[in-house]
Order: C-alpha cells, then sequence, then structure tokens
C-alpha cells in the first residue's frame, strides 16, 4: 500500500486489540461491504441508485500465546464470551510519514477453535471476526 509516496509494509503494522498491544498477530482482513442496487424509471437507463445496509466482517490469525491472553479476559476462558471490543491497526512506517490508523469497532470473536499437529513448532488460528463498523483515521 503507499500512502503520500510512502510504501507501507507488514513491519510497519502495530496492532492493539482490546486495549493492548499485541505483536502475535499473524494476519489481519478486513471488509466493509454496502448494499447498492440501480433504480429504475421510465426508459432503459437507470435513473438513480438505492443504498442499503452496511456490514463489516473480518478475519484475524493470531498465535497461540495471544489467544491464551484473550482468552484470560474472557469469564468462561471463551473467546466468544469476550465482551465486545476495539483493535487498532496502526500503520506506522519507521521511515517517517503519517500514522493512519484504522479502529475496527464493537468487535467479538464468531469461535474459539484451537487444532495443533505433528511437527508444529508454533500455534495460530484464523478467527472470524464481527466487526460493527471500522473508522480509518
Amino acid at each position: 500500500m503507499e500512502i503520500n509516496g510512502i510504501e507501507y509494509g507488514w513491519s510497519d503494522i502495530k496492532f492493539n486489540i482490546g486495549g493492548v498491544l499485541e505483536s502475535n498477530v499473524k494476519a489481519i482482513e478486513y471488509t466493509t461491504d454496502q448494499d447498492k442496487e440501480e433504480i429504475y424509471g421510465a426508459g432503459k437507463y437507470p435513473i438513480g441508485r438505492g443504498k442499503g445496509r452496511v456490514k463489516t466482517s473480518g478475519k484475524i490469525t493470531l498465535g497461540f500465546e495471544a489467544i491464551q491472553r484473550l482468552k484470560q479476559k474472557s469469564p468462561t476462558r471463551n473467546l466468544i464470551d469476550l465482551k465486545p471490543f476495539e483493535i487498532i491497526v496502526s500503520y506506522q512506517p519507521e521511515s517517517g510519514g503519517k500514522i493512519i490508523n484504522d479502529v475496527l469497532r464493537n468487535v467479538e470473536f464468531k469461535k474459539d477453535s484451537t487444532k495443533w499437529k505433528e511437527g508444529d513448532t508454533s500455534g495460530s488460528e484464523d478467527l472470524d471476526l464481527m466487526i460493527q463498523r471500522v473508522i480509518s483515521k
């Protein structure tokens, strides 16, 4: 991603999950979609557009230790029982430049799972997220 002539890379990204700086994030993805449709009247071409609901969703891949830290905050030690929290994704280039923050609001996990296999030297999980809204600052 290039912003103002500066290339941002994975090493420039910092994560704050529920108020705690977290370095054991392997991947993140978040998307905002809005229902949109063409509105037709007389003739064959649209006369306008209608806009509907906005839906935001995402996925995060966390290392085993990060998952265990989050489970400590859950009353049942299950990720799906955590109270809604924020994830702040900060793009902070070492070479200087503007810091970009994406704030993922009212985030909840949709599942809690664990998997290991022979030969694993570390563990991580892909976890689906419910996100109320993303605000870029």
